[in-house]
């Protein structure tokens, strides 16, 4: 190692996303993005002699030491201009295009979460404008007006109604502002609602009133926020729930709506948590996306656990995964659903090739738990 760089760039020094909670000497810096560049080198002890030095050295100094011995392990992370190294990095992760294929997950991930890879949008201010009612039938209706008049178009229908709540999200240049209160979002959307929903879980029939009122209550005016992207594009789960969330195609969306919403009439036993999302996405070429070669729409059911108390759902799951199976869906991968392998395998036009990338890189199972040897062994 050369004297005026203990650090000399290896395997490792490649880009990292910054964090954006992270900054110098652990504090926060906003106006930091971008990359960094990370560097590792080998130390002994002695480190703390010339520890001012190193804090001058980087932005973001940090040493390991390890405990019994004089070994430390230096880290300087700095701000770069410099392109990721991804090709060299993918020969250590991410052997060749195949494996990337199966290591994603949907084109939505691919947006938001992996910042140096093509169609990744960097941070700038969304302005999500919430729409007054608009009756479901009429929605469904004007589908793809809706879809083209906004990037990030999705809509909430409350069960047991005719209530929709539209959402609008497109990047802006506004200045970011919040109509966000508390009061509503908290005394009343969640410890009044939390309260409600477990009276409800004695007398089901309540959820019905609940559903509507908290409609007329929270829902039912234009609200238009603007802030961070990953502030207005992610959602604060604030309740214990049980969730199901499948895609199918485009096409269907109204079909399926439709059937859903007679199937919950038929069933008046069936009490259906606020609110059912709608979203959309667009194909990609993911082997096991929910989106895999088609434009689809995701479904969203819900049922709240008010105060960690189980709600019945089987007769609700079983009456929506029956529609979704009807109308070509393909289970979320991180919610619920009762789908066997033979079962995925139709869903999934290219599930064998998965599978046998998977087995190819961990012949012994290692990442396998009881859920994984159910679907893919």
């Amino acid at each position: 190692m050369s004297d005026t760089d203990p650090l000399e760039p290896g395997l490792w020094d490649f880009p990292v996303p910054v964090c954006p909670r992270i900054g110098s000497r652990g504090f926060r810096r906003p106006g930091m993005r971008g990359r960094i560049r990370e560097c590792f080198g080998m130390g002994e002890f002695p480190v703390l002699e010339g520890l001012e030095q190193h804090l001058s050295r980087s932005q973001y100094f940090r040493f390991l030491w390890f405990p019994r011995s004089d070994n430390v392990r230096i880290v300087y992370q700095d701000p770069t201009q410099q392109i990721s190294q991804y090709s060299q990095y993918s020969r250590f992760v991410l052997p060749d295009f195949p494996v990337f294929q199966i290591s994603q997950y949907s084109q939505y991930s691919q947006q938001f979460i992996f910042p140096d890879f093509p169609g990744f949008i960097p941070g700038f201010h969304s302005r999500c404008l919430f729409p007054v009612f608009i009756p479901s039938r009429q929605v469904l209706e004007g589908l793809e007006q809706h879809l083209s008049r906004s990037q990030y178009f999705r809509f909430l229908w409350f069960p047991h109604s005719d209530n929709v709540r539209i959402v609008y999200q497109d990047p802006t240049q506004q200045a970011p502002r919040s109509s966000s209160s508390w009061f509503w979002d908290y005394a009343v959307g969640f410890y009044l609602l939390e309260f409600l929903l477990w009276i409800s879980s004695f007398f089901p029939g309540l959820v019905v009133w609940i559903n509507r009122v908290f409609f007329r209550l929270l829902f039912n005016s234009r609200v238009e926020n603007v802030d961070r992207s990953h502030r207005i594009l992610t959602y604060e789960c604030r309740f214990r729930q049980h969730v199901q969330d499948w895609a199918i195609p485009i096409g269907r969306t109204k079909e399926a709506l439709l059937e859903l919403r007679a199937a919950l009439e038929g069933n008046p036993g069936i009490a259906a948590h606020f609110p059912v999302e709608i979203r959309f996405s667009r194909r990609d070429e993911i082997l096991l996306s929910p989106c895999f070669r088609r434009d689809s729409c995701f479904i969203n059911v819900i049922l709240y656990r008010p105060y960690g108390k189980d709600i019945p759902r089987f007769r609700y799951w079983e009456l929506y995964e029956g529609i979704m199976r009807k109308h070509g869906g393909r289970p979320h991968w991180a919610k619920a659903h009762s789908c066997t392998r033979k079962e995925l395998e139709l869903m999934y036009p290219e599930f064998p090739k998965f599978c046998a990338i998977r087995e190819k890189l961990d012949p012994h199972g290692i990442f396998l738990n009881a859920y994984l040897e159910k679907v893919f062994c």
